[in-house]
């Protein structure tokens, strides 16, 4: 499978990585307004969080639909939560 290449990225920053075993990467995409993360066995680009709105969207709401204000940081823990 061919890395998602059409899509913008806008300042990333505070690249993070959970487990060896897994490997997956984690990304603020910060002027996008969302948490990117890249799967080590595919090289899949996708949306974990953010909805490209830098708003409060509420509470209560997958986090794909959430808005986000220019994130600068990930963190995850070893299973990738």
């Amino acid at each position: 499978m061919q890395p998602n290449i059409s899509t913008h990225y806008r300042s990333t920053d505070l690249l993070t990585h959970n487990s060896p075993s897994i490997g997956n990467i984690y990304f603020s995409d910060r002027f996008n307004h969302r948490i990117r993360k890249i799967a080590a066995l595919t090289s899949t680009i996708s949306t974990v969080a953010g909805c490209s709105d830098s708003t409060y969207t509420g509470d209560n709401i997958q986090a794909t639909s959430s808005g986000l204000n220019q994130p600068i940081g990930v963190a995850v823990d070893a299973s990738g939560e």
